[in-house]
């Protein structure tokens, strides 16, 4: 397999120590690593800096992903806070991460080949936010259920144990947390999950909901939420897709050749990136 772009890291500052060097094929997009992977090579919450070298035809980004900020939940995955790096020069960047505030604390790792082509960005959020407030209010109209302020929309990348959802693939993540308004009693607290699978096919993008799920708090009344619950999840699935392929349609005849994510929102290319995956994903159409 042919190389596409190539980083090292290390395990101290400024190129020291023990180091690894990670590719990402020609006929890949991502190089997964999760906590597993960096246990394995020894490079757990042990990354330091790292280099990457330009290439002709890709830009090397390295997307460092601290999944327990808080110390006392790890959140797993390629969910949390996270630091990007980029080089869409042709020499080598060399990036202390003490600089930006990630000094060991990578617990896992995605390294990618961007800038393959002509690319163009769009916000989960900006894009997908109004039409799903305006599908779940009319879902759960005259129920006891109303939304608990906006939705979660991220990403669930290479998920691994997550029913219905291939361990190969990447998707974006809808969470929304809801209230149940009951008649003299309690509120309950409950929630709803959508996962997105996104791909691009015959030069359009096309997608579906790949999976629904949805929680409720323990007590007397959980079987019964759950029951009225389980048939408006299962229709605003249905509604979900109607508008979603409705949307991705407008991109028909563009010429789409791939799609990937990238963490936040990075409407612009930037080759230095922080912030948290719960706040964004920015869908890459490259044409």
């Amino acid at each position: 397999m042919s190389v596409s772009v190539l980083s090292t890291i290390f395990e101290h500052a400024n190129r020291g120590g023990d180091a690894r060097l990670l590719g990402v094929g020609n006929s890949q997009r991502y190089h997964a690593f999760p906590a597993s992977d960096l246990q394995w090579i020894d490079m757990y919450r042990r990354i330091s800096s790292a280099s990457l070298f330009g290439a002709a035809n890709a830009d090397p980004i390295l997307i460092f992903v601290d999944t327990n900020p808080f110390q006392w939940l790890d959140l797993g995955g390629y969910t949390g806070r996270f630091l990007q790096l980029g080089n869409s020069g042709s020499g080598e960047r060399v990036v202390n991460l003490t600089d930006h505030g990630f000094n060991d604390r990578t617990s896992s790792l995605l390294m990618l080949a961007g800038g393959r082509g002509t690319e163009f960005r769009v916000s989960f959020r900006d894009r997908f936010l109004d039409t799903w407030r305006e599908v779940l209010d009319n879902e759960l109209a005259g129920s006891e259920a109303s939304r608990d302020g906006d939705p979660i929309l991220t990403w669930e990348m290479f998920p691994q144990g997550i029913s219905h959802l291939n361990p190969s693939l990447t998707y974006l993540k809808i969470h929304q947390s809801l209230d149940i308004a009951l008649n003299w009693w309690p509120d309950y607290k409950a929630s709803i999950t959508y996962h997105i699978f996104l791909h691009a096919t015959g030069g359009n993008l096309r997608g579906w909901v790949q999976r629904w799920a949805y929680w409720v708090e323990g007590g007397s009344k959980s079987d019964d939420i759950a029951e009225a619950l389980e048939p408006k999840v299962i229709s605003g699935m249905n509604t979900l897709n109607d508008n979603l392929n409705t949307r991705l349609s407008a991109f028909d005849g563009f010429g789409i050749d791939d799609v990937y994510y990238l963490p936040g929102r990075q409407l612009s290319a930037t080759d230095t990136k922080t912030g948290w995956t719960t706040e964004d994903v920015t869908i890459v159409l490259q044409l």
